[in-house]
């Protein structure tokens, strides 16, 4: 067999003629191949067998652990289980490599934590090009693999259970390598052994300083499952500045290293380097994480400073101090300060990208009809495509309807739903206060309080429609495969999850399927800016901002800084008039007046005066002074005592009816006047055609340009006969009596 074997090597013939031969025979014959040509574990063509396993028991290492186990620890329970076999039976070979691996598994870890010793591995590491690093260990049969072949061993391993999963084989191998620190179960289970398998992480494992931080942390957010990944952010954060400061000074081994205050131009060297620092043009790469990294470096000092504390050590304790002290005086000068102005730099002339009124009316419209549709195809056969697509279409019209944050949103509990306050509920005499309307919307609205942000209590209304599509959803979620253990309204339904689904992929998914302008615009962040933005037009009091940002979860101070209207327009509106006044030279005529009262044409064209604003502030002003003789009549003269006041009330009324009478005449002469002149009225399809292109202008208080009107013109057939400037002064004027009420209202506000 030998001499057949050499002879087809000679003539190199293909290993397929191999084929014609029998298995059995063919078997035999690849062995010996395998003897002849395996130069790893071969001698002069001679198999040696010197690769030694390490007892269990005794740690000691032998070239056959099999007789080793079956002389002097044939006592043993698990050796004693093992003989009760029979001799070449499957449990029997099982279970001696069980216990071989064990006994190699204990070494290992051995080896691991005292840096010195022989590694064992599955297969020989001939040429010395790998470490230890490199392997990790099968979790059935606890032998050492090589990271990149672990997923293909897991597939045919011997010891595999029935019920292993092959999800996450390098996280969940990490957590059985030994560690230098020790960590407590649930951070090592639920964030540590979920972080990826590469160095980054094999340092926050074994440095005593970061695994504090990451337990201090876990103890603040340990109840909340979607914050174990910020955790783990963290963590991995001080992992790589670790990294990057080995680089920079050989010596330091542990994040303790680094919190001394000689080591202070090391930390900043290293945040430099980590966070890509340029000295030609003074800025960073990154940022953020330089922002990130001091935050992280003055917690760890303050960890490091109580633990001094606890072990009295004065010496540690005053160098944490100095440390500290440090970075309040020289870190924001040598990175904070530069950071922040890399930050502020990158967001210049970077408009605000709110969502279009017209995107979000349309995807609303969109949503309304696809969960109607979704809903009847539901009850009529139940399918889980159709489900799964109705719990994304509900998530999505839920967070488009309540502005709420994404993950606020999708992490609704069926506890917060089936405790919720619901229609009707409220208490009699607040019901008598409130208006018709709100009685009405009272009635119809229930109120899910969840958890915001910063521990929060936030409200979530629900619409009726919205009502009936959850309870849907919840009729089906055993028939669509829901896990019994996920506590959420809405779940995933695949894999056995018991996590939620993502409300940000379903807004990004029906923004592309409702064909908007801007899809990328429609995000959670975006449309709460939006509310709270455009909320800003309406001059609301401070009592109605404030409710307006609890609903939204956020302070008023956060309010009045980042949702007010976008700095830009401020800019360009209110200190252009102010500017093109000056530059007029007629500022003068404006005295005792506001910037809003400055009237100035956006194209500079001051001779070209819009048509019909004096008559519409008289007829405001005579609105004015019509309600303002209604309150005298509802208020009679008889209710006031006063004899002084009365003869005062008695006299403002006669001269506002003069004045009444004096403005309408006015308004007739001006009115007769403008009629005289020939100019062309809006019918009625055209003005609903101008309130509907351009209703947003007139919210936001935006003069026209001339490109807008005459491409409005272009676009719309019954504005063929206008021309631009028609256009430009009704909008003009709209806006104007937009203005003018708010004033009206304000003023009777303050009275």
């Amino acid at each position: 067999m030998l001499l057949m074997i050499q002879m087809m090597t000679q003539c190199r013939l293909s290993f397929h003629l191999l084929l014609c031969i029998t298995p059995k025979f063919r078997k035999k014959i690849q062995v010996v191949m395998a003897y002849l040509f395996k130069n790893s574990n071969n001698k002069d063509g001679v198999r040696v067998w010197d690769k030694k396993h390490f007892c269990l028991y005794c740690h000691e290492g032998y070239t056959n652990i099999t007789k080793h186990y079956f002389g002097p620890h044939k006592n043993e329970t698990e050796v004693q289980r093992i003989l009760s076999y029979p001799v070449k039976s499957e449990e029997r070979r099982l279970g001696l490599l069980k216990l071989r691996n064990s006994g190699d598994y204990h070494h290992n870890t051995d080896v691991l934590k005292t840096g010195s010793g022989i590694f064992v591995t599955w297969t020989r590491n001939e040429d010395n090009k790998l470490s230890p690093e490199d392997y990790l260990p099968c979790e059935d049969c606890l032998g050492f693999f090589l990271k990149s072949n672990l997923w293909r061993h897991r597939r045919v391993c011997s010891l595999r259970k029935n019920d292993t999963h092959m999800k996450h084989l390098r996280s969940e191998a990490n957590l059985l390598l030994p560690a230098s620190v020790d960590v407590c179960d649930a951070l090592q289970k639920k964030v540590i052994g979920h972080m990826k398998a590469d160095k980054v992480t094999q340092v926050v494992r074994n440095d005593a300083t970061i695994i504090r931080l990451g337990e201090k942390l876990f103890q603040k957010h340990g109840h909340l499952p979607h914050l174990f990944v910020y955790v783990s952010q963290k963590m991995r954060e001080l992992g790589r500045f670790l990294l990057s400061a080995r680089e920079v000074d050989t010596d330091i081994n542990s994040l303790a290293d680094v919190l001394k205050p000689e080591k202070f131009p090391t930390v900043l060297k290293s945040t430099r380097h980590l966070c890509g620092y340029s000295c030609s043009e003074n800025k960073f790469s990154n940022p953020s994480l330089a922002l990130k990294i001091g935050h992280l470096l003055k917690k760890c000092a303050m960890i490091q400073k109580a633990n001094a504390l606890m072990t009295e050590d004065t010496s540690l304790g005053s160098k944490s101090d100095a440390f500290l002290s440090l970075c309040e005086m020289e870190w924001t000068d040598s990175v904070s300060g530069m950071a922040l102005q890399t930050l502020s730099t990158a967001k210049m002339n970077k408009g605000q990208l709110l969502p279009l009124t017209e995107d979000i009316k349309k995807v609303q419209e969109y949503l309304k009809e696809k969960s109607s549709n979704l809903t009847e195809s539901l009850k009529k056969t139940f399918t889980k495509e159709t489900w799964n697509t109705l719990n994304q279409v509900t998530l999505a019209r839920l967070v488009l309807f309540n502005r709420r944050r994404g993950g606020e949103a999708e992490r609704i509990t069926l506890k917060d739903y089936q405790e919720r306050q619901k229609s009707g509920s409220c208490l009699k005499d607040i019901e008598e206060s409130l208006s018709p309307m709100e009685k009405a919307l009272c009635s119809t609205f229930e109120r899910v309080e969840i958890r915001g942000k910063r521990g929060r209590i936030v409200p979530v209304l629900l619409t009726t429609t919205l009502q009936k599509s959850i309870e849907c959803l919840m009729k089906y979620r055993d028939a669509a495969g829901v896990h019994v253990d996920n506590k959420y309204v809405f779940p995933r339904s695949s894999f056995d999850s018991l996590n939620p689904i993502r409300s940000a992929d379903c807004l990004r998914r029906f923004g592309r399927e409702a064909k908007l302008t801007v899809p990328e615009n429609l995000t959670s962040t975006q449309l709460r800016k939006h509310v709270a933005t455009v909320s800003q037009v309406l001059n609301l009091t401070k009592n109605d901002l404030e409710n307006i940002a609890g609903f939204l979860g956020h302070d008023i101070a956060v309010h009045r800084s980042f949702y007010r209207l976008p700095q830009e327009t401020l800019q360009v509106a209110r200190m252009g008039r102010l500017l093109t006044a000056f530059d007029n030279g007629d500022v003068a005529r404006y005295s005792g007046k506001s910037i809003e009262e400055i009237q100035v044409d956006e194209d500079l064209e001051l001779d070209d005066q819009p048509e019909g604003g004096d008559e519409l502030l008289h007829g405001i002003e005579l609105e004015q002074s019509e309600s303002s003789d209604n309150d005298m009549e509802n208020h009679p003269l008889d209710a006031n005592p006063n004899p002084l006041k009365r003869s005062n009330q008695t006299e403002g009324s006669c001269s506002a009816k003069r004045s009444k009478s004096a403005k309408e005449s006015s308004l007739s002469e001006r009115s007769h006047h403008s009629t005289r002149k020939g100019q062309i009225k809006l019918n009625k399809s055209q003005e609903e055609c101008l309130r509907q292109v351009f209703q947003e202008n007139v919210k936001l208080r935006k003069e026209l340009k001339r490109n807008e009107c005459d491409k409005a013109i272009a676009a719309h057939s019954c504005l063929k006969k206008l021309e631009w400037k028609k256009i430009k002064n009704t909008i003009h004027n709209w806006i104007t009596r937009e203005k003018i009420k708010t004033k009206i209202m304000m003023k009777g506000q303050e009275k």
